[in-house]
């Protein structure tokens, strides 16, 4: 008989409540687990794509992986470019490649999720990206907003996305802070309205979002 959590047919609550008690404390860690970064879990040489110990490590410890953050982005800190970052076809062999790996290194064949920063686009070679949210901001088109960010969501679920992280919530109010650039104004109302048309922009297209930073980002800058 087939186990229940292998049952499609049953609803997830279902296949969740069969599965959870047959994995260790190790794998429900694993699963909760989102430490490694994406960007450093592969090398690209021409067409070649190649999973980085690092990567085979933290699956074979948690026997299993819950998400990859970042496998796509590209930008000065993740150190990615088009002569080592992922693009086309070789975006599709990286992906999977790592989703195989996963599978092939889980007792009951969970896959993993994939995250993605999202802070005003698709953070990666060729992704779509919007203004920063304080251009967003100035605009005041929430409606605009939800356009564009149905786009990036339509990109990202295309690439294997299932969540995007999201910086939206934060309100402008010390231009000295560091990233004031992630906050759509100084005005509640209008970050409101922006954040929540950009979540239903990405929620159009099937993307889940992670809206942050509401209650634990921002600190003043020293006087």
């Amino acid at each position: 008989m087939k186990e229940k959590f292998k049952d499609s047919a049953l609803s997830p609550k279902e296949r969740a409540e069969d599965l959870l008690p047959r994995l260790t404390l190790r794998e429900k860690v694993g699963q909760v687990n989102q430490k490694l970064y994406g960007f450093q879990s592969y090398t690209c040489n021409g067409e070649h794509v190649e999973l980085a110990d690092s990567f085979k490590e933290e699956v074979e410890k948690w026997g299993g992986l819950g998400v990859l953050y970042g496998l796509y982005r590209a930008d000065p800190w993740a150190n990615k470019d088009y002569t080592t970052g992922l693009t086309g076809m070789n975006a599709i062999r990286a992906y999977n490649l790592a989703q195989h790996y996963v599978l092939e290194h889980s007792r009951f064949g969970i896959p993993m999720l994939m995250s993605s920063e999202c802070p005003h686009g698709h953070q990666a070679l060729d992704g779509y990206l919007l203004p920063v949210n304080l251009g967003m901001g100035a605009a005041w088109n929430p409606k605009l907003v939800e356009e564009g960010f149905k786009v990036v969501g339509e990109q990202q679920k295309e690439m294997g996305v299932d969540f995007a992280l999201v910086s939206m919530l934060d309100i402008l109010r010390d231009p000295r802070w560091g990233r004031s650039e992630e906050c759509y104004g100084e005005d509640p109302y209008l970050c409101g309205q922006n954040a929540a048309a950009a979540v239903k922009g990405c929620a159009s297209a099937g993307l889940e979002v992670v809206a942050k930073h509401f209650c634990a980002r921002a600190k003043r800058p020293a006087a």
